[in-house]
């Protein structure tokens, strides 16, 4: 990736959840969210050593400050958001993983092209 495509990238995560030039550095949570709005579930993202954690309003104020406490490292395991998610009865969407290209590759026979209506059927009901 080009550095000027990672620096639009980073500015966009920034932006989204109300972070710093320190983006990608430390562990980070933001309560109750600010750009997403009134989502209801958590939202977190991570890259190289940083860790950013978007809580609901009807977030546990023990959760986020352990959240808060908690190492980078540890936080970037799967396996730690499963139990999270299990403990409160919540649903795991994830994990995902966002790429950007700087040249479109075109298309390729090894991918599938899906239709709207096809990804319209992935959205919850």
């Amino acid at each position: 990736m080009r550095a000027e495509s990672r620096q639009q990238a980073d500015a966009w995560w920034r932006l989204l959840l109300g972070v710093g030039d320190e983006l990608w550095s430390q562990v980070t949570v933001l309560h109750p969210h600010g750009r997403l709005g009134s989502y209801e579930g958590w939202y977190v993202v991570w890259r190289e050593a940083g860790v950013h954690i978007s809580a609901p309003s009807v977030a546990d104020a023990d959760d986020v400050a352990s959240l808060a406490a908690s190492p980078g490292p540890d936080l970037q395991q799967p396996d730690f958001w499963h139990a999270f998610a299990a403990r409160r009865g919540l649903e795991l969407r994830g994990p995902s993983v966002h790429a950007y290209l700087d040249v479109d590759p075109g298309p390729s026979p090894r991918v599938a092209s899906v239709s709207v209506a096809e990804l319209s059927e992935l959205a919850p009901p």
